[in-house]
């Protein structure tokens, strides 16, 4: 192999590292689970080939490899020996995050959600914030840029610690889709705090606002973290206005959100209420709410 060559195959091995360093930022983070430990040990193949191809090159041209190309690629290739035998210590959200949100990713998808809004008395009307950005990727990452927001691992869709309707999607106008972006976050346990702090944030990531409803001094976040699903009992099946309701009970509101957090609702009018000493807490097909 002469020196052309090895000049080429070195350049190629450069920009293999650079992809294989950046290259996780450019897929899912489901996919990036996967990813994440595999690029240590196809790095450190490469540093490998770098140092092999700087001796060569060093030999060729009457250079010392120390000189030349060892102390370019050695310390590298150490660092990425260690990396290699490190454990993976990237976050796997699912395994100590509990969804206790509604999470929609369609203009279609959501329109349940206002409609059924819209239906009820004004003064029931949950709070909530809604913008709408230039891009796809500034509506996600400003959602995420919240405390209680956050990436499920095993599906790439966001999730949410509080008891919120949330979401972002392409945007519509007389059924034809727009350039925009929407993401928006509503629920009765949205607190002042968390709507400034999303009107602060949302415009951070460059989002215009769309239309907001400011909360009461007084509310107060509904989700309280943990719970026992166990301690939830059931106490009756009812039928009413074409409606069926599924009534538990529940010693604390934390036991009643831990239980509601792991239900399926797929079809409509079908609810599960438990009642707590804290106030009774149900979910539909929407998500989880509060009577």
């Amino acid at each position: 192999m002469n020196m052309k060559n090895d000049r080429i195959l070195l350049i190629i091995a450069g920009l293999s590292v650079f992809f294989l360093g950046y290259g996780p930022a450019f897929f899912p983070d489901s996919l990036n689970t996967l990813f994440f430990k595999i690029i240590h040990y196809v790095k450190l193949a490469m540093w490998a080939v770098n140092v092999l191809l700087a001796i060569r090159y060093a030999k060729l041209t009457d250079r010392s490899p120390v000189g030349w190309g060892i102390g370019a690629f050695f310390v590298p290739f150490i660092s990425n020996v260690i990396l290699a035998l490190l454990p993976v210590t990237k976050k796997t959200v699912t395994e100590t995050k509990i969804n206790r949100g509604t999470y929609f990713d369609s203009f279609t998808g959501s329109t349940g959600y206002w409609m059924s809004r819209l239906a009820k008395p004004d003064n029931e009307r949950e709070p909530f914030v809604y913008y709408c950005f230039p891009t796809k990727s500034e509506a996600r990452q400003a959602l995420l840029a919240l405390p209680y927001i956050h990436v499920d691992n095993n599906t790439g869709n966001l999730i949410c610690e509080e008891v919120f309707n949330f979401g972002y999607y392409r945007g519509q106008n007389n059924g034809q889709p727009t350039d925009e972006y929407h993401a928006f976050v509503a629920g009765a346990g949205l607190t002042v705090q968390m709507w400034q702090e999303l009107h602060d944030v949302f415009q951070k990531y460059g989002g215009r606002k769309n239309d907001d409803r400011k909360p009461a001094e007084n509310v107060k976040s509904v989700s309280n973290k943990g719970g026992n699903t166990n301690s939830v009992v059931f106490v009756r099946k009812e039928f009413a206005n074409g409606a069926t309701y599924l009534t538990y009970r529940a010693p604390s509101k934390a036991d009643a959100l831990a239980f509601l957090s792991e239900q399926t609702i797929t079809q409509s009018a079908y609810f599960k209420v438990v009642e707590t000493p804290e106030g009774n807490f149900g979910k539909d097909i929407l998500g989880i709410y509060t009577e």
